[in-house]
């Protein structure tokens, strides 16, 4: 091997061993989130909804990514249905580790669903204007403050298929969100008194 090969060499796996350590670069930051929450058919505000913030970790496996809990903030709407998590730091992305999120879980007993208020989201709604609108919504969610509208979930099924929509992978650790974890207890307890 000539001199210059040997010089490429050392470039090369110098620039890949550098890609695989940890890096020591600054944090980013996602948040902070400000919102108010509201019954889509009334818009009168609701207290008491809970709100969680999840982030989750991915890193190399085998064949897909092993994914795996990383953080969550939780809090609760107060009587003007209005929530604010701060802001969390994050650290960088790398060849080896990637933290994905905020994964929002929006959970009231009795409803279902959330959407950025004035997003349109009947079946007829013309998708570059909704992704427009959810794009304004996210940038007014961290900053401003928006307006979030929830369904009422009508029938027993509706509310099933709510509550099943609070059990995001991957599990969130025991002693985690317990707000959540009561306002589901309690939701599937009075989804089975229903006939």
């Amino acid at each position: 091997m000539t001199g210059m090969g040997r010089v490429r060499l050392v470039l090369v796996l110098t620039f890949a061993a550098a890609c695989l350590l940890p890096t020591s670069a600054a944090a980013r930051t996602e948040g902070p989130f400000t919102a108010q929450i509201v019954d889509a058919e009334t818009g009168a505000p609701l207290a008491g909804v809970v709100v969680v913030a999840m982030y989750r970790k991915n890193t190399p496996g085998g064949i897909h990514p092993e994914t795996t809990f990383y953080d969550l903030d939780e809090t609760l709407t107060d009587e003007e249905g209005r929530f604010f998590l701060p802001a969390k730091s994050l650290p960088i992305s790398t060849l080896r580790s990637h933290v994905v999120g905020p994964e929002f879980i929006i959970f009231k007993a009795g409803y279902k669903g959330w959407r950025f208020r004035g997003v349109e989201h009947g079946r007829h709604a013309d998708p570059r204007v909704r992704d427009d609108q959810n794009e304004e919504g996210w940038r007014k969610f961290r900053s401003a403050g928006v307006v979030i509208e929830i369904d009422r979930a009508r029938t027993r099924d509706d509310r099933s298929e709510a509550l099943s929509h609070t059990g995001i992978f991957p599990w969130i650790p025991e002693g985690r969100a317990p707000r959540l974890r009561k306002a589901r207890d309690d939701e599937l307890s009075a989804i089975q008194m229903l006939r």
